[in-house]
């Protein structure tokens, strides 16, 4: 019943977003001020919001599980991302049967055609996320060598979820944003042709396992 009810909320909230967003456009085209339109669909996008967690409706995102083997080959999801239209949340969970060591991140390329079966390759840029022991760092490649970045954002890191936010900016870049127990902890900018990107993780020396969790945002919230 529960469900159902929320499905109707859903519903409703949608239409009501786009019949709105259809008078902003059309109030954008006349004398009237459309400012005084935007307002109003975020106060109600903001009241659904609320009610659907009133009534105990949690937003759930696809989940994924990642297992790099020792030395093995990159896996990936299959999933994949466009950078020019896709804003996502990701949160990265390590499995609690290991805790000192993984690594993820995402294999960013021009155009669709990405090849997985190694985690570098030339005219591709890299981005990932690695706990060793108690620290998260981050490093960038471009191709098989460049390093662009290698630096630890997080010192005492205790096994903790890892928030992965891509979005864009002003002028096209792709951001991605990390947060750890709610604050940001670093951001990062990447040139806007490298607009496609698969979501790898793999292990030079070690074996683990990692939970991912993937919601796509819609209006102001993660689905």
């Amino acid at each position: 019943m529960r469900e159902n009810i929320q499905k109707i909320i859903s519903v409703f909230a949608t239409i009501a977003i786009l019949c709105l967003s259809i008078k902003w456009i059309i109030d954008s085209s006349t004398e009237h001020n459309s400012t005084e339109v935007e307002p109003i669909i975020t106060l109600i996008g903001a009241f659904l919001t609320l009610l659907l967690q009133i009534i105990g409706w949690t937003p759930k995102g696809k989940s994924y599980t990642l297992v790099a083997p020792k030395g093995g080959e990159p896996q990936t999801i299959p999933r994949l991302f466009n950078f020019s239209k896709d804003r996502s949340k990701i949160t990265i969970k390590p499995d609690r049967t290991r805790r000192d060591y993984w690594r993820v991140g995402f294999k960013m390329y021009p155009t669709n055609l990405i090849n997985i079966d190694s985690p570098t390759q030339e005219g591709a840029v890299l981005f990932s996320i690695e706990q060793t022991s108690d620290q998260i760092r981050i490093c960038v490649h471009r191709g098989n060598e460049q390093i662009l970045f290698n630096h630890t954002i997080i010192t005492n890191y205790n096994n903790e979820g890892i928030d992965l936010f891509n979005s864009k900016n002003s002028t096209g870049d792709t951001i991605f944003k990390i947060c750890h127990n709610g604050d940001l902890q670093f951001e990062y900018n990447v040139d806007p042709n490298f607009s496609f990107g698969k979501l790898i993780s793999w292990a030079d020396n070690e074996y683990y396992k990692i939970n991912l969790e993937i919601k796509d945002k819609f209006w102001r919230c993660y689905f």
